[in-house]
């Protein structure tokens, strides 16, 4: 039985998985969840109703990182943690950096789509804390080549389409952020690595076509 992937183009979460599937070359099906992300019909495969949600053999997985330690596990090749436990903590750990301090602070901009009195006060408060939050990388951070390693990690699933959002969502609404040297110097690289790139582009272009439909106009 082929392994399915219930997801949405425009989910951050499931590009970070979409990312390990294709720098691994797993042959996986890609599903919408059927009645829609949250209805009954799809709790009946996922019993969270959320996406991602992997179905497996005889195991149904869902949370993004959940899902992609167990396909690294089952693909090991090319790898995507270490045989050393110092770095394999850092790549976990700036993993769930991502999705519990960055990914949060930046989907907060998805609600923003009708005009009120408090916008301007409302979207300030979201760009502040995502700074905040873009400063504690920064301070994270060490000098590898790709986040958190010299090799292409599972930390780095997460990074292309957290990234596309952050610039979408600054023009779109209006706004600065500032990337220190060691944040600016891995979104530089990640433009010019080809593999990284092609993940960026795809989703970026996804979620510019949705905030145009979608978001207030400033």
């Amino acid at each position: 039985m082929m392994m399915q992937l219930y997801y949405s183009s425009i989910s951050n979460y499931c590009s970070k998985v979409k990312l390990l599937i294709e720098y691994k070359k797993i042959d996986i099906e890609f599903l919408s969840p059927p009645g829609g992300y949250g209805s009954d019909e799809f709790k009946k495969i996922s019993p969270q109703g959320t996406i991602p949600t992997l179905t497996s053999y005889n195991i149904t997985l869902c949370e993004s990182e959940a899902i992609n330690e167990y396909l690294n596990a089952k693909f090991p090749n090319p790898r995507m943690l270490s045989s050393n436990n110092e770095t394999n903590g850092q790549i976990r750990y700036l993993s769930r950096f991502h999705d519990l301090h960055l990914e949060p602070m930046v989907r907060y901009f998805f609600q923003f789509k009708d005009q009120s009195d408090n916008l301007e006060e409302l979207l300030l408060l979201g760009f502040n804390n995502l700074q905040i939050k873009l400063d504690i990388f920064e301070n994270i951070l060490k000098k590898h080549k790709y986040i958190a390693a010299d090799f292409l990690s599972l930390a780095d699933c997460g990074l292309p389409s957290f990234f596309a959002l952050c610039e979408i969502f600054k023009v779109h609404f209006k706004k600065n952020l500032t990337y220190g040297i060691k944040v600016k110097r891995y979104f530089n690289f990640l433009i010019k690595d080809n593999f990284l790139n092609s993940c960026y582009e795809e989703y970026h272009k996804t979620a510019l076509e949705w905030s145009k439909n979608k978001l207030v106009t400033m």
